[in-house]
């Protein structure tokens, strides 16, 4: 088993912010709605057992002032439901880093204000990511403005090694914004490339996840030089290859991001070259890859950033639409506007009574008008 260094807290400003790295989770990253254990429990275990590397207190547990690594829960259920919640936690052996203090669990109900008390916390823990598998929450806090990814569910896998931890981060619309990735998009690889050789030497504008990526370099910074020494390793996972990737190097150290390894796939899917590495979370905004790293068992989570994640109209809207358009057409024919019908009032048929109802009253006029007319 290879040998890891400790972490070297000295290297580190004096004003630095503890934990390095803190994630915000909800339960749905480690259990299904079944209570059957998902793949992030591996995932998890790997990120607190940094703390390993860390400082310690007199009593030989992780320093909780100078912490490398910490995990919020944060369950949008009834409070009554936590004793089973921590019993699941206790099962998946999740003893020890409570222990240690790198783990808490908060249950905030579910209400109408929950969503809004969910950023609050996000935003009072300092917390460098958000993590669910709720993509309608994982939006709602992106778009307060808090980091945030949806997770793939699926099923729980042992951890084969404890360290180091890999973390593989993508490159356009991640750290970089994706003004390229729309050129691929809309008109396709020819236009790519013309988009990049015009633009070459200049380097992109900062994707969403440069502030995450400065937290990594500090925690990494910790760390000898030597990856091979780190308990905590960052992979560049792009799919520039050749000469497109100068520009990538030309745009993250900007920020001072140095991956341990790089790899340009160009193009091919990267779920393979991920498990080679070891990979232990991977970051980007492609369903694509992520699928396919999570096919090749490494967990992946997708970064709902950038063009190619942008909302399409849901079915209703699509309907609503094409209904505004069919009135539309109808007045520029007419000339008038014409009244909304209720069709499903419109189209129901009088009921056999009511029929018999109607056809005794017009009997009764009648009889009423012969009347009448003899009379007179």
């Amino acid at each position: 088993m290879r040998k890891f260094e400790k972490a070297d807290l000295g290297k580190l400003p004096e004003n630095s912010r503890f934990p390095l790295l803190h994630f915000v989770i909800t339960p749905d990253v480690l259990f299904d709605e079944d209570g059957m254990k998902l793949s992030g429990i591996t995932f998890l275990k790997k990120f607190l057992n940094l703390h390993k590397f860390g400082p310690k207190d007199d009593f030989g547990f992780a320093d909780t002032k100078r912490l490398l690594v910490k995990v919020s829960i944060v369950a949008l259920k009834n409070p009554s439901k936590i004793g089973d919640f921590f019993e699941a936690l206790k099962k998946a052996d999740f003893e020890e880093f409570f222990d240690q203090s790198l783990f808490e669990v908060i249950f905030i109900g579910n209400n109408k204000n929950t969503k809004n008390t969910l950023v609050y916390l996000v935003d009072v823990l300092n917390a460098d990511l958000f993590l669910s598998a709720d993509e309608e929450l994982v939006r709602h806090v992106m778009n307060e403005g808090f980091l945030s990814v949806k997770t793939i569910p699926k099923r729980h896998q042992e951890v084969k090694s404890e360290v180091p931890f890999v973390l593989a981060i993508d490159f356009d619309g991640v750290l970089a914004d994706d003004s390229a990735d729309r050129e691929y998009e809309k008109y396709g690889l020819v236009r790519f490339n013309e988009y990049e050789t015009e633009n070459e030497g200049k380097p992109l504008l900062w994707g969403p996840f440069v502030d995450f990526s400065i937290r990594c370099a500090v925690l990494r910074s910790v760390f000898p030089d030597d990856y091979s020494m780190s308990p905590f390793q960052i992979v560049l996972a792009t799919v520039r290859g050749s000469t497109r990737f100068c520009r990538a190097k030309l745009t993250y150290e900007q920020f001072n991001f140095a991956p341990d390894m790089v790899f340009g796939s160009c193009g091919e899917p990267k779920g393979k070259l991920l498990e080679a590495l070891s990979v232990d979370l991977f970051i980007d905004d492609s369903k694509q890859h992520v699928e396919d790293a999570t096919r090749n068992a490494v967990y992946a989570v997708h970064a709902l950033y950038g063009y190619k994640n942008r909302k399409s109209p849901c079915l209703n809207t699509k309907k609503s639409i094409f209904v505004f358009l069919k009135e539309k057409e109808k007045i520029a024919i007419t000339g008038k506007i014409l009244p909304r019908v209720n069709k499903k009032v419109s189209k129901q048929k009088p009921k056999k009574k009511e029929m018999w109802k109607i056809l005794i009253l017009v009997l009764n006029l009648h009889i009423q008008y012969l009347v009448h007319v003899t009379s007179a």
